[in-house]
């Protein structure tokens, strides 16, 4: 091994679990790993502590080692997807059962998105399923449950700078949704819209997901809303509503970065 290859090895690591191959739009905008990675590179906290970010492909049945979490694996950041994560396809069973052994070891911060959500809901014993209530797509209003003083403390640099303590505005694209959480776990719901009630996740220093995507930014989600159009998953109803979002609306998406990394990973 050269110096080289020792110093790479001795690097601690964030961990990208990639659970679809792309968003249909990858000449243009990558894949969910590069745009997740893409992001995380670019933070001060990333580049100043020289982590290294390495993809894992569930559909193959890759995933972090179990031994390193917490040592070497710094944090897993599970992506979103086009697939269901009630499926029963076998690699989403086996990334339900890794994802439900790591969760009670609690060795190391798990992110959830958009599909990573909702299978974490599922991998704590929730209940995940299509929304009866139709897409969510665009730029929606969350409202915070601040009636849990660690929630409110977790979101308190994002609500005092917009004047706001109850709510964030992030990007959404989705038509699955977690359904319910197990009552009387640790798990804390963080939010909800009119169409979610289950908007996120949180279990301090282990989980925190969320249904809407902080990683994304405005091209992204218009390209991808005109996308899902062109395929006839939407109506032009829905999509109009998205593209007047994006127009008109600003999101959080920034600040929601900064609060995964730097207040939940601890980076």
């Amino acid at each position: 091994m050269t110096i080289e290859e020792k110093e790479q090895s001795s690097h601690q690591e964030i961990a990208i679990i990639l659970t679809d191959y792309s968003l249909n739009l990858v000449a243009k905008h990558g894949n969910f790993y590069d745009q997740t990675k893409a992001l995380l590179s670019n933070t001060p906290q990333v580049q100043s502590s020289n982590y290294d970010i390495k993809v894992y492909d569930a559909q193959v049945g890759e995933f972090p080692e179990i031994s390193q979490l917490g040592d070497k694996i710094k944090a897993i950041w599970i992506t979103g997807s086009a697939h269901d994560a009630f499926a029963d396809d076998e690699w989403i069973i086996k990334l339900t059962e890794y994802l439900a052994t790591i969760i009670k070891l609690q060795a190391c911060p798990v992110v959830g998105i958009c599909f990573g959500h909702q299978i974490i809901g599922r991998a704590i014993g929730g209940s995940v399923g299509r929304n009866d209530k139709g897409w969510e797509l665009g730029i929606d209003k969350v409202q915070i449950n601040s009636s849990d003083a660690e929630i409110k403390e977790l979101f308190k640099d994002i609500s005092e700078s917009k004047g706001d303590d109850n709510t964030f505005d992030i990007l959404e694209v989705h038509q699955d949704i977690v359904q319910s959480i197990p009552a009387g776990s640790d798990f804390k719901i963080i939010g909800s819209t009119e169409k979610c009630a289950i908007q996120g996740i949180y279990k301090k220093d282990s989980v925190l997901t969320f249904q809407g995507h902080p990683e994304f930014n405005k091209p992204v989600l218009r390209d991808i809303s005109v996308n899902i159009r062109e395929q006839g998953h939407i109506s032009e109803e829905v999509l109009h509503k998205s593209l007047t979002d994006l127009k008109t609306l600003e999101h959080d998406g920034a600040g929601l970065m900064e609060l995964v990394i730097a207040k939940f990973m601890g980076l």
